[in-house]
């Protein structure tokens, strides 16, 4: 008869959910995972169940508790599970972080902030967009054509009605102010 994991018929829901669950919760599903029989063929499992970006072969685990770990995708999530499933060999596949703005303008060379509503530093830009500062908003568009980048928004915009979504179109006429309202002493 096959040995099963422990968690098999479990209700505890930190197994596939550990973000959400109790702290109790995550604790009882890595030490039923500490006593499981199947720990390190789980461990090999979650090592390569995650997905990479741009179908760049796998990753581990991500949002989930397997073979005793709370798998986050990342390099140190590898690592634990590399030394549960006792591989020497590490495997490179992991999911990539997304590039960090310049520190300046790729078109205008100069210093960019975050984008953000408050007012900008003297000397400073906003960032936009893959590079470029918010002044610079006529070189992003170019750049996008020539690297044939298209807008993420097209085709995901939501068609509005002019008419019944438009300001009621002006008039000539003559406004009325009521004069009562603006004497002195009311």
């Amino acid at each position: 008869m096959p040995t099963q994991a422990a968690c098999h018929k479990t209700k505890n829901t930190a197994f596939i959910n550990p973000n959400s669950a109790k702290p109790a919760a995550v604790r009882a599903a890595i030490t039923m995972c500490e006593e499981c029989p199947i720990r390190r063929q789980c461990a090999q499992n979650a090592l390569t169940s995650g997905s990479g970006l741009n179908d760049s072969g796998t990753a581990p685990a991500s949002d989930v508790i397997q073979a005793g770990v709370v798998c986050y995708g990342d390099f140190e999530t590898m690592m634990r599970l590399s030394q549960i499933a006792e591989r020497e060999e590490v495997p490179t596949a992991v999911r990539e972080q997304r590039a960090q703005a310049p520190d300046r303008c790729r078109n205008c060379h100069q210093p960019m902030v975050k984008w953000h509503r408050a007012i900008t530093p003297d000397g400073y830009v906003k960032h936009y967009a893959r590079g470029f500062c918010t002044e610079c908003r006529s070189a992003y568009t170019a750049w996008k054509r020539e690297n044939n980048v298209g807008s993420a928004h097209r085709g995901l915009r939501k068609h509005i009605d002019r008419k019944r979504h438009s300001a009621p179109p002006k008039r000539n006429t003559v406004l009325a102010v009521q004069m009562p309202l603006f004497e002195a002493g009311v």
